[in-house]
């Protein structure tokens, strides 16, 4: 392409595409314009499956290797404050894996740290919080294509052992992911000054097909965490619709079918046959804390060491493959200090955005403010999801978060947000 062809094209999409709130959405050449879309599509495809997912994140990391000018090296003066503990995580874990009973299996099985790149591809890949929004729209549209495709599958997925999962592998892998996005796209719709645009009803009408998918999945820990992320993100952005959140909830349990109530009713069931087994697993998880504290039984090797701590032999062996909850999981598999610096990495990116949505409160510019509100939101999911789950160990949810708090930290950037000053 012609260096005119592309000055053309670029003025083509400037108009028709531009958001004016955010800036410019197109790079500024054709090597930016090719990594900032194999980043957004990290994001993108999340909905369609690791694979294409991966893909995109190596061909952002060759692009940087090929063409090192593409870093914007300035940028790293600015990255944000959980880098540190997403680093001591990484580190830790690495740690934990040497001194496991089978180093060369807990190694091998480590290979998706290489996901934790994901935050800073978004920050060196993306230029603007124009990007950044479109990104997430476009996240929207292949999410409902997913839901969609779940939706269909359920007149074969209605019972527990085979329910919907989309274009996923798994059921709470796919619920792990709709709780994640829909409650982005609370963020995103609350956040919007034009309620009655035809867009914000197009993206409405996307949100109602994701929920709907949401709740066929009948996966509790999905269901409560987007429930506490939306009514978090409503909190910030609209406090008086954070009354309707339950409201609708109650009015979901009261339309559903029997099969829908019946898991509602049994949230707390402690002899429902899977709450007893998640009870049965964190209570191995404890034992293996007290007994290696430091360093855990090491990545993967719950399944080969669970037996020697007291496990329900009964368990499936297909259920025991983790331990059901995130704060168990990472303590007894990579110790106590690799699970402090997860709730340090948490706790970093929570309060790096709630001070920048402060700012932004102030200065009254409530469309940026969809960002960090999306960014706290998703840690309350992901969170509160996995107090029954242990999501942070799917590839497909984390490269999810990881993603959206990417993009969160990006806007946070580009609009030079500095702790000691009033404006952002």
């Amino acid at each position: 392409m012609s260096l005119t062809d592309w000055t053309k094209l670029s003025r083509y999409w400037e108009k028709t595409l531009q958001d004016p709130a955010d800036g410019d959405i197109v790079p500024r050449s054709v090597l930016r314009s090719a990594l900032a879309v194999c980043a957004a599509s990290i994001l993108i495809t999340s909905p369609l499956g690791v694979t294409p997912a991966e893909i995109f994140l190596g061909l952002c990391v060759l692009l940087l290797l090929v063409k090192p000018s593409l870093l914007q090296l300035p940028r790293w003066r600015s990255l944000p404050a959980y880098f540190l503990p997403m680093i001591g995580f990484v580190v830790w874990s690495l740690l934990s894996a040497f001194m496991a009973a089978d180093p060369a299996t807990s190694l091998l099985n480590l290979k998706k740290v290489v996901l934790f790149l994901i935050p800073l591809i978004m920050l060196l890949a993306l230029e603007n919080s124009a990007q950044s929004r479109w990104t997430c729209r476009m996240l929207f549209f292949t999410m409902a294509l997913s839901a969609m495709v779940a939706v269909l599958q359920f007149p074969n997925y209605h019972n527990m052992l085979n329910r919907i999962h989309g274009f996923l592998g798994h059921h709470m892998t796919f619920a792990g992911q709709l709780s994640l996005i829909l409650t982005a796209m609370v963020a995103y719709l609350v956040s919007r000054e034009k309620w009655r645009s035809r867009s914000n009803l197009l993206f409405f009408l996307l949100f109602l097909l994701g929920l709907t998918a949401l709740t066929l999945t009948l996966t509790r820990s999905a269901w409560l965490g987007f429930f506490t992320g939306g009514v978090v993100v409503l909190l910030l952005l609209r406090p008086r619709l954070a009354l309707f959140l339950p409201v609708l909830a109650i009015l979901v349990f009261l339309m559903s079918p029997g099969f829908i109530q019946n898991r509602f009713e049994h949230f707390f069931d402690v002899q429902e046959a899977g709450n007893a087994a998640r009870l049965d697993m964190w209570r191995t998880g404890i034992r293996m804390v007290e007994d290696r504290p430091v360093f855990g039984v090491g990545p993967v090797m719950i399944p080969e060491e669970r037996r020697n701590y007291g496990a329900n032999p009964n368990i499936s062996d297909d259920f025991y493959m983790h331990l059901h909850n995130n704060i168990v999981q990472i303590a007894a598999e990579r110790g106590i200090p690799t699970l402090l610096f997860w709730f340090w990495f948490l706790g970093g990116i929570v309060v790096t955005n709630f001070r920048f949505y402060g700012r932004l409160r102030r200065q009254k510019l409530r469309e940026v403010m969809f960002y960090p509100a999306m960014a706290i939101g998703a840690v309350v999911c992901l969170f509160v999801s996995g107090l029954f789950e242990y999501n942070f160990g799917d590839s497909e949810v984390l490269i999810l978060f990881l993603s959206l708090v990417g993009l969160a930290s990006l806007v946070r950037i580009r609009f030079r947000f500095d702790p000691n000053d009033e404006t952002p």
